[in-house]
């Protein structure tokens, strides 16, 4: 996903894509390890996803807790 993807998800929104790219990622990691998958550069780039979406969630935390 790009950024201006994930920016217009709301906080519910982000959190549930999280925990579906954390499971893809689980799964990912047993079949690389047993051999099922040849592309393992996909790994990385679901890495990545989540590492965004984990910067656009603090970063909304963030402002909502400076409005405060």
């Amino acid at each position: 996903m790009k950024m201006r993807e994930i920016k217009e998800l709301t906080a519910k929104q982000i959190s549930e894509k999280l925990s579906e790219l954390r499971a893809q990622i689980r799964d990912m990691r047993f079949k690389i390890a047993s051999q099922q998958t040849k592309n393992v550069r996909e790994l990385r780039t679901v890495r990545k996803n989540i590492a965004r979406m984990l910067t656009v969630q603090n970063t909304k935390h963030e402002e909502q807790e400076v409005k405060k």
